[in-house]
């Protein structure tokens, strides 16, 4: 007679199959992570070897910016008035906590377009507390920079108290009613004493522990396959003769 099915009885294969799954999956996952962060920092060496351009590209038909990130370019244009700053942070230089200063410019194109001015520390995040920017023309080196998509434990930007964890550029076009590119323009120049924000110096950290994860998970789903083979010998080993 065949014994009644009971899951009580198949829960630890059930178990294991879910968590190795998971871990594997994990694994794989940080494989192509480590895949996609290695083509990122091959895109940014190759750019950072190239000088600026004299001129901002207009994107052709099957064009994208991503196609042109980490490339530096001259512009020239003026800051929109009245000034609207956007405040991303937190923002760490040199191991002090600030804030990214966004603002939108007018390029001498025609084009509108946000641009990251540079670093402020904390205590000078409002503009009353620090140098005003200028409203006459500018010009500048930038480096194009993609707006990365907010990750699932990223919080929302708080636009009603100015504080943005990551560079929104269709909800700041929507907020100073201007057609923006969906690119952010990233200030490169030296910094001056005592003159704020401080630009970037056109370099990116890129951290890179794909590898590791995906051998740690790599690892958790064997332990996890070899604890139930082990749990079953012993099953089997305890059953009388």
């Amino acid at each position: 007679m065949t014994a009644p099915f009971t899951w009580k009885k198949h829960i630890p294969i059930v178990m294991t199959v879910v968590a190795s799954l998971t871990m594997f999956g994990l694994c794989g996952w940080q494989v192509q992570r480590l895949q996609w962060k290695g083509e990122l920092i091959e895109k940014f060496e190759s750019a950072k070897s190239l000088k600026a351009k004299e001129t901002l590209p207009t994107l052709k038909d099957g064009e994208s910016w991503g196609d042109i990130e980490f490339q530096r370019f001259k512009v020239r244009g003026t800051i929109v008035q009245p000034v609207q700053e956007f405040h991303v942070g937190p923002r760490y230089y040199i191991n002090k906590l600030g804030y990214h200063i966004h603002t939108t410019a007018t390029l001498n194109d025609g084009r509108h377009v946000l641009v990251n001015l540079g670093w402020v520390p904390a205590d000078k995040k409002d503009a009353d507390k620090r140098n005003l920017l200028p409203e006459k023309e500018q010009a500048w080196e930038v480096m194009v920079r993609v707006p990365p998509r907010p990750r699932i434990w990223t919080p929302n930007n708080r636009p009603d108290k100015n504080f943005w964890f990551y560079p929104d550029v269709d909800a700041v076009a929507s907020h100073v009613n201007l057609p923006l590119e969906p690119v952010v323009l990233e200030v490169v120049a030296p910094p001056k004493e005592g003159i704020w924000p401080i630009p970037s110096d056109g370099q990116a950290a890129f951290k890179n522990d794909h590898l590791g994860y995906a051998i740690t998970w790599g690892l958790i789903g064997v332990a996890v396959v070899w604890i139930y083979v082990a749990y079953r010998r012993k099953e089997k080993a305890d059953l009388p003769l």
